[in-house]
């Protein structure tokens, strides 16, 4: 590994430690107070930063919860149909967002257009379409644009009233529930992964 190199990933290594120091630091926040009403001195001292600093990393509250959102995607449901089943790709993510529980259910009740619920109706959607016509290579049928367009707003209600305690299901229980909101024709356009993760059994790395 040549010098470049190793410092820009420590560079990455740093800029990704103190992004999951404020996330945490959110999260504990969120336990006292709502989310709307934690403010941005608060986070930074809870993290052992620099207001500066966070501004740094993030433009706002709405951004701490889209880029932990995001992180979480990246290795769950983002690979449903790329190289995860959607039951391997609900376990990761849902595991992923029980780490930082309270954080997400204070952000869920925001409706603004950067907010955590809307971000993820947006991004959702899109990931599906894209993995069905860049990555699958389908056709983008009505029917599929009807069901990627609903599929994501069962998922949300779901998950938020889970997280809330609203259910008595193990995680493995609930996330097969999640699968069996999935409409046919989306199911069997994404069910079976393109490839095969060499760590699809395990369901999210310790951050």
């Amino acid at each position: 590994m040549n010098a470049d190199y190793a410092e820009q990933e420590e560079i990455y290594s740093r800029a990704f430690r103190t992004k999951m120091d404020i996330a945490r630091a959110f999260d504990k926040l969120c336990e006292t107070q709502p989310f709307s009403k934690v403010r941005i001195d608060a986070i930074a001292k809870e993290a052992g930063i620099s207001r500066s600093s966070f501004y740094y990393h993030f433009d706002d509250r709405n951004a701490v919860v889209q880029w932990l959102s995001l992180y979480f995607y990246a290795s769950g449901i983002d690979q449903t149909g790329r190289t995860l089943t959607w039951f391997e790709g609900h376990m990761n993510t849902t595991n992923g967002f029980r780490r930082f529980r309270t954080l997400f259910i204070s952000a869920a009740d925001s409706s603004e257009y950067g907010a955590g619920g809307p971000f993820f109706m947006r991004h959702r959607q899109d990931n599906l379409a894209e993995t069905i016509t860049e990555y699958r290579h389908l056709e983008l049928t009505d029917r599929l644009k009807f069901q990627i367009e609903a599929l994501p707003h069962a998922e949300k209600v779901m998950t938020d009233n889970f997280e809330r305690g609203c259910y008595r299901y193990t995680l493995k229980e609930f996330c097969e529930l999640l699968v069996s909101l999935v409409p046919k024709d989306l199911y069997e356009a994404l069910e079976t992964p393109l490839t095969r993760t060499a760590n699809k059994g395990d369901f999210f790395r310790s951050i």
